[in-house]
């Protein structure tokens, strides 16, 4: 069954969405920091050669250094 057919009952992704909040906030699940830490090497050479450096490129809290 596609995804989008399930509507809002199943949670698909790395973020949680709190549907009742007003602004829909976000918060990352245990698999997004899993994520961060399996593809960091990745991130942090891709950041070195300049890649993804446009203006607002950078969201979350979920920064590796």
């Amino acid at each position: 069954m596609p995804e989008w057919a399930a509507g809002f009952t199943d949670r698909f992704g790395v973020t949680f969405v709190d549907f009742e909040s007003a602004e829909k906030t976000r918060y990352p699940k245990r698999s997004a920091y899993f994520l961060r830490d399996y593809f960091g090497h990745l991130i942090r050479e891709a950041r070195d050669e300049g890649v993804g450096e446009e203006e607002g490129d950078r969201k979350g809290d979920m920064s590796i250094e």
